[in-house]
């Protein structure tokens, strides 16, 4: 490598920064696309447009060098990574004839890799919530209640960029009509303080609480094993009502692609209120949930189109 302090910058420098393994565009735009599983580096890319290589003795323009430190610069920001010594605050002029090297290739390289290790820290203010549409149950139960729903991110890609850069969708539940003390017990179990359930990259958790499972509630890239969901359901969220004449009863979430993994951006999601009681009360309608979606909008934004959620309806026994 010929990068010096101060000296002209050249191409191997620049696309060693800038497009090859490991670069940047590994983190802000997709090394990786179609690829399903951490391992294959699939929760890296932001989907971000990606910095095009410069051939092997031309010149490196003001451009070029400029759009690398706009990746930088959106990425820390995003992250709310600081690197040290800061990258320029102002791109080289457009006039320049040579672009000099900012600092050693060492401090480069670590700004790069800092950059690439926090590519899932989210700073706060740099998503943009969506509102989704409210639907409500429209018939009494007794022991089970499911809801359905399905994420349409429009493809595979998108919704790894969606993920990768922070996004979630969120889950809220609400019992307004409650009344008796076991519709409320399931009231204060899928509304405020625990709504919304937030489903990310990694996992899905309450707004307050923990998880009191014998399980690691997951996200779209099961951290438990670096893959994706599967195509059969799986539980991302478990809570018991409580103790005594409750504990038998509880929330589940599952959630599942529609598809293999690589196809399409397709995610199912089912909501099961279950009254596990030997002699269940009959619970009143009224019951409703709402799908938002927390979508990258600051310094990153997300590439796809909007998050398309599909309401599946209400079954009832």
């Amino acid at each position: 490598m010929t990068y010096i302090t101060g000296g002209n910058v050249q191409a191997a420098d620049y696309n060693t920064f800038a497009t090859l393994s490991a670069s940047m565009n590994e983190v802000y735009a997709d090394l990786h696309a179609g690829t399903t599983t951490i391992a294959a580096g699939a929760d890296y890319g932001y989907g971000k447009t990606a910095l095009v290589p410069v051939v092997a003795g031309n010149s490196i323009t003001a451009s070029q060098w400029g759009l690398l430190f706009d990746s930088m610069r959106n990425s820390g920001t995003h992250q709310n990574t600081t690197v040290s010594p800061p990258v320029p605050g102002s791109n080289p002029s457009a006039g320049s004839s040579t672009i000099a090297a900012f600092n050693s290739p060492a401090t480069m390289a670590a700004t790069v890799s800092l950059l690439r290790t926090n590519r899932h820290n989210l700073f706060a203010g740099q998503t943009s919530l969506n509102i989704g549409t409210t639907y409500s149950s429209v018939s009494t139960w007794l022991t089970l209640l499911t809801y359905t729903f399905q994420a349409n991110f429009s493809s595979w890609d998108n919704a790894r960029y969606f993920f990768n850069s922070g996004g979630s969708l969120q889950i809220i539940g609400a019992y307004p009509g409650a009344a008796s003390p076991i519709e409320l017990a399931w009231q204060t179990a899928i509304s405020s303080p625990k709504a919304p359930f937030t489903f990310n990259w990694n996992s899905t958790s309450p707004a307050t609480g923990t998880n009191d499972a014998p399980l690691n509630p997951i996200g779209f890239w099961k951290e438990s094993t670096g893959n994706p969901l599967t195509t059969s359901y799986q539980i991302i969220y478990y809570k018991a009502l409580g103790a005594g004449y409750y504990t038998s009863s509880f929330v589940q979430i599952e959630a599942k692609l529609t598809n293999i993994a690589g196809t399409n951006g397709l995610v199912d999601f089912k909501i099961s209120l279950i009254d596990g009681d030997p002699t269940p009360n009959l619970k009143s309608v009224g019951i409703n949930f709402t799908v938002n979606n927390a979508t990258s909008a600051g310094a990153v934004v997300y590439p796809g189109p909007a998050v398309i959620i599909t309401n599946g309806g209400y079954t009832y026994t």
